[in-house]
């Protein structure tokens, strides 16, 4: 369970290095109930960078709950809550972006401890300004230098 909720922790806190040290060095992630397309793996280090445009946000607070953990041997699954608020005060629209849904991760033990190997969320509802991702997204990439998406 601590290494699922670092993984959020982490993440709002702007603490890569502590978000990369929760994953396994290739990670499948399936957001698609969220963004459509189809499940993807990727190196940790691609998903810690796709996850750096949470830093053009003014806040996110990602809270996990009620986790329900099965350990087999060196393998784990946890599954969880998860409600994510993300604030950017901005001139087109709302502050805030909300969602709620469930996260259903896969751990692999290794010499250091437990890494998340594959994460899955279900989006069971959103309220607020989607555009907001965007909005983050160009901030991010304003204030750290990064080049615009493709």
């Amino acid at each position: 369970m601590d290494v699922v909720n670092a993984l959020a922790t982490s993440a709002d806190a702007g603490d890569w290095e502590g978000l990369r040290a929760c994953m396994a060095d290739q990670i499948v992630v399936d957001y698609t109930s969220l963004s459509g397309g189809l499940p993807g793996e990727m190196t940790a280090d691609t998903l810690v960078d796709t996850w750096k445009f949470l830093s053009g946000f003014q806040a996110t607070q990602h809270m996990i709950a009620s986790h329900r953990v099965a350990v087999h041997g060196e393998t784990a699954t946890c599954k969880a809550y998860v409600v994510a608020h993300h604030y950017l005060p901005n001139n087109t629209g709302g502050a805030f972006w909300r969602l709620g849904g469930r996260y259903h991760e896969e751990l692999v033990k290794s010499a250091d401890g437990w890494k998340i190997c594959r994460i899955t969320l279900t989006v069971l509802w959103t309220e607020g300004n989607a555009d907001l991702l965007t909005l983050a997204g160009q901030r991010y990439r304003a204030l750290s230098g990064a080049p615009p998406r493709q």
